[in-house]
């Protein structure tokens, strides 16, 4: 069974904590938050992030934050879902050079954390 989540409308996710580039849903608001206190490692990767993304992606990108339930084994987890409007090949091909540069070497750091594309119009 796919994993379950919550999208809604996009709105800012606190920039004095996470810098102005990281993005909340709503809806999984309280969910991102009760996910980040219970796994500290994240929100260190989490203020990494937009720099890293920065540096693959070339200028600036919004991130958006979700919490999903696997509903096969209750696990949760967050994903940070970078919006681009960069088409397919390209964008692949930055998050490969994100993941290269910056994601593998912190991989291990959390299980329960994963970056995505998140392709907007």
């Amino acid at each position: 069974m796919a994993a379950t989540t919550n999208r809604a409308a996009l709105v800012p996710f606190d920039p004095v904590l996470f810098g102005s580039n990281l993005l909340c849903i709503p809806g999984a608001r309280p969910g991102v938050l009760e996910f980040l206190d219970n796994h500290p490692e994240v929100g260190a990767l989490l203020a990494e992030l937009p720099l890293a993304v920065r540096a693959a992606f070339g200028e600036p990108n919004d991130i958006a934050l979700d919490t999903y339930l696997d509903p096969d084994d209750d696990s949760r987890w967050l994903s940070a879902g970078i919006l681009t409007k960069l088409g397919v090949t390209d964008a692949l091909a930055r998050l490969d050079a994100l993941d290269r540069d910056w994601w593998l070497a912190r991989a291990g750091a959390s299980h329960e954390f994963v970056i995505t594309l998140d392709f907007r119009a």
